[in-house]
């Protein structure tokens, strides 16, 4: 998993997530997908694929998160959003689960 080690002022914490991105209505939600995580990490996803769709607090706001997958992905070099977290890895689902 490419995953971004990020600070929150809010909970003043660290920790590991996502690359994420917020859509334009008109956008098609695949390439807001791509285009976040190469402007994050500097990796583009090749072809992302829906994983799956949350919507993890509904009783309370309308919020859908939509989580994509691919099996292919190119370094294009450092991120444009560099400042956007302090560490870029590459994870593997083992280590994520553990």
């Amino acid at each position: 998993m490419l995953l971004l080690w990020r600070y929150r002022f809010i909970p003043d914490s660290w920790g590991w997530e996502l690359p994420s991105a917020i859509a334009d209505p008109a956008e098609d939600l695949a390439a807001a997908a791509a285009r976040q995580a190469l402007a994050e990490s500097g990796w583009e996803p090749i072809e992302p694929r829906l994983l799956l769709t949350l919507e993890p607090n509904r009783a309370l706001m309308d919020s859908v998160s939509h989580v994509y997958w691919t099996r292919h992905a190119i370094h294009r070099g450092p991120p444009a959003a560099d400042f956007e977290a302090e560490r870029i890895e590459w994870i593997s689902l083992s280590a994520v689960l553990r």
